[in-house]
This record gives C-alpha cells, sequence and structure tokens, in this order.
C-alpha cells in the first residue's frame, strides 16, 4: 500500500486549478486473455455511489483526481490477475469477469476484493484529511455457472455483421460468447447493498461463498456474516482488509 499512498500524497501535494468539473463520459475499457474455458465463473464490480458529489459546480479538482486515481488503480490491479477475462471501467465502477472453476482460483478474486477495500479506506481518509465527501463504495462479487443460450438453426442469409430480418430466433457465429456472462448482473446489484444499512462493504453470494469455503472453510466463516434477504436467498458480507 506503500506505492499508493505515495499516489495519494502526489495528487494533494501537486498544483491544480479549482476550477468546477464536468463528469467524463462513460468509457469502457475491456482486456481479452485467451482461456480454455470451463463452466464457473465470477463478476467483481467495484460501484461508487456518489459519483455526483466529486464533479459540479461546489466539486474540488483534488477529490475528483482522488477518485479518478481510485478507479485506475483498481481497474491496474484487476487487469493484472490472470484469471480475468474481461475488465471493464466507467465513470463510477470497474467491473472484472474471471474463469473461476473452484474455489482456489476464485481466491484471487477475493484478494482483489480485500486490496480494493484496503485502498479504499486510504483515499478516503485523505479525503476526509482535506474535508473532501469520501467515496461511498460497494464491492460485490458473485459466481456463477456459464449460461448456454438457446438458439433456434434455420437458414438464413443475414451476414454475421447484419442484423437478421427473418423474423425468427437465429444464431450467428458472432453471436457467441466465448465466456461465462451472469445475465442478471448479481454482483452490481449486490455492490448497490455492499456498505449500505447493516452491510459490510464485500458482498458475495452464497456460490461464491460456497467455493471459498471449500478452500478456507474456518476463515470465511468467521469472516462472513450471512444475511437472508426478502426472495430467501443468503448473501455473505464483511470488512476485510490488507494488513500490508
Amino acid at each position: 500500500m506503500k506505492d499508493i499512498i505515495e499516489k495519494i500524497n502526489q495528487i494533494l501535494s501537486s498544483e491544480t486549478s479549482e476550477q468546477p468539473l464536468s463528469a467524463q463520459d462513460d468509457e469502457i475499457v475491456e482486456s481479452y486473455e485467451e482461456f480454455e474455458f470451463d463452466e464457473f465463473y465470477s463478476d467483481i464490480y467495484i460501484l461508487i455511489r456518489n459519483i455526483d458529489e466529486f464533479y459540479g459546480v461546489n466539486s474540488s479538482q483534488k477529490a475528483a483526481e482522488l477518485l479518478e486515481s481510485f478507479l485506475l488503480e483498481t481497474m491496474i490491479l484487476l487487469k493484472k490477475n490472470p484469471e480475468n477475462i474481461v475488465v471493464e471501467s466507467g465513470e463510477f465502477y470497474v467491473k472484472a469477469t474471471s474463469f473461476t472453476p473452484d474455489g482456489e482460483v476464485l481466491m484471487s478474486v477475493f484478494e482483489d476484493a480485500v486490496i480494493i477495500n484496503t485502498m479504499v479506506e486510504h483515499y478516503n481518509e485523505a479525503l476526509a484529511q482535506n474535508e473532501y465527501p469520501r467515496m461511498d463504495i460497494g464491492i460485490g462479487i458473485a459466481a456463477f455457472v456459464k449460461e448456454e443460450l438457446e438458439t433456434e438453426d434455420h437458414e438464413c442469409e443475414c451476414e454475421d455483421d447484419e442484423e437478421c430480418a427473418c423474423g425468427h430466433d437465429h444464431h450467428h457465429e458472432e453471436d457467441e460468447y466465448d465466456y461465462g456472462i451472469d445475465f442478471d448482473n448479481t454482483a452490481s446489484q449486490l455492490s448497490e447493498i455492499a456498505g449500505t444499512g447493516e452491510l459490510d462493504p464485500i458482498v458475495i453470494n452464497d456460490f461464491a461463498f460456497e467455493l471459498l469455503s471449500e478452500v478456507h472453510q474456518e476463515f470465511f466463516i468467521s469472516h462472513l456474516e450471512p444475511v437472508e434477504l426478502e426472495d430467501e436467498i443468503t448473501i455473505y458480507h464483511g470488512n476485510i482488509v490488507s494488513e500490508e
């Protein structure tokens, strides 16, 4: 974390104009790697809920620079994880999808979440000390089984890069996903509730907890607390930070 603290101090000590800021347009940054795919995947989603406090008439450029630095360092961390297939970043979030066939591999995703949660503490401490708004952040992790899309085969004269106009469900080669996609966006939904109410900033779904517990059951039972939602779905939450 020393390099993160140094970057924070560099931003705070640099000269900058205090002009009102406007939020940047969403920018998607993707990173692809080749893997021999299996059916288990996971998403990690880091959401900043109070992005509007960092841009606008009463915003501080220093605060916005710290927020953008956090997003950049988070994206770099996730891109360095060899298990991540796609890394996306936008104005208020960073997301990564990884191939996690077992708990051992999923541990690397959870370890990234712990590092990111630790980074949040350092950035928010710097923001608070300078009377800037703190980042309201939620971290969601969801493991899931790859969903196979059902398609109806038929003769179609459409090109792969054209919209099919024949009125049938069709299947072009470019419609195939090379990796698992959670069409319910579970990690994103978990990040929205993480750190709100009585929930800690890291929230994972029950399948992720099951896989991780196979690796280190005692640790995860003692550090993550179960909560049952209204729809009888159990999630697990915790506030774990790195001591390094």
